[in-house]
């Protein structure tokens, strides 16, 4: 019988539910692995990329499993069936958020890059069992005239920690995330981008930050994943500064956020964005 692909197993140390002392020590040993010079009370917030493969990576399943849990009832047990065929090595980029004042993380983004296992919006968009409209990898690549899935990464999650919505940090969590993944992608070829995301975000990513997604290949809405109401979602990268840029957000309740989209737009580099291992 034929066994499929041989795709890498996931690290034998991922987890994605760590106690409170677990937590706690492997974000203080993040700060201290890659400091900077500038004063946690002055600079309390800072986002570091860190590989899947890493130890680190488990602070960001930790968030990722803590949000899904508290809004769509995906417990460890989800998450793994899930996300763990994307814990294999090189496959998933996980963007993490830290309050370095306090030595705790305050949000998560992880990117899914090509791999044996594939993107897992596309793989379960192509499965009648998780989609209720069902579109193949190949009709997607062609709508969007994609010739190498190596130019491609998938937004797989994005969380914010409870204690850190509904504040104004949240804007600049979000900025920090958004915007680190804009940057590697950017660097690194990976213009494509495939997300879906829960109604919820997906306003406050369009309306509120003015982030230029559109409909994945014109699809609609859709239950997933405990969400009643998700959207697949596509951007493309090397048009994200100029799209921005056309925005008017002249409301006083956007000031903060006109701010974080000059600052996910501008070219400079981000002395705040750390490099895991």
């Amino acid at each position: 019988m034929d066994s499929g692909p041989d795709i890498p197993r996931a690290p034998a140390h991922a987890s994605y539910e760590l106690d409170q002392h677990e937590l706690d020590h492997l974000t203080r040993s993040l700060i201290a692995a890659y400091p900077l010079a500038v004063p946690a009370d002055t600079q309390p917030y800072v986002c570091y990329r860190v590989d899947g493969g890493s130890r680190f990576a488990n602070i960001g399943r930790h968030i990722e499993r803590e949000v899904f849990d508290e809004h769509f009832g995906n417990d460890s047990a989800v998450m793994n069936r899930e996300y763990g065929p994307y814990d294999v090595p090189g496959a998933s980029t996980f963007f993490i958020s830290v309050d370095r004042a306090k030595g705790a993380p305050t949000g998560v983004m992880r990117m899914i890059q090509n791999n044996a296992a594939g993107f897992k919006t596309l793989n379960d968009l192509s499965d009648p069992r998780k989609s209720s409209q069902t579109i193949a990898s190949e009709q997607i690549f062609s709508y969007y005239g994609i010739t190498d899935p190596a130019t491609c990464w998938d937004g797989a999650t994005i969380a914010v920690r409870k204690i850190y919505r509904g504040t104004g940090k949240y804007v600049g969590i979000m900025r920090y995330l958004t915007r680190s993944s804009y940057l590697y992608g950017m660097e690194n070829g990976l213009h494509h981008v495939f997300t879906i995301l829960d109604k919820r975000f997906k306003d406050q990513a369009t309306k509120y930050l003015g982030i230029p997604y559109t409909p994945l290949a014109g699809l609609e809405a859709m239950e997933y994943l405990g969400s009643q109401q998700s959207y697949p979602m596509y951007c493309y990268y090397p048009e994200f500064a100029d799209r921005m840029s056309g925005l008017r957000m002249l409301t006083p309740r956007r000031l903060a956020a006109r701010r974080a989209i000059q600052s996910l737009k501008d070219d400079s580099e981000d002395e705040f964005l750390r490099v895991g291992e």
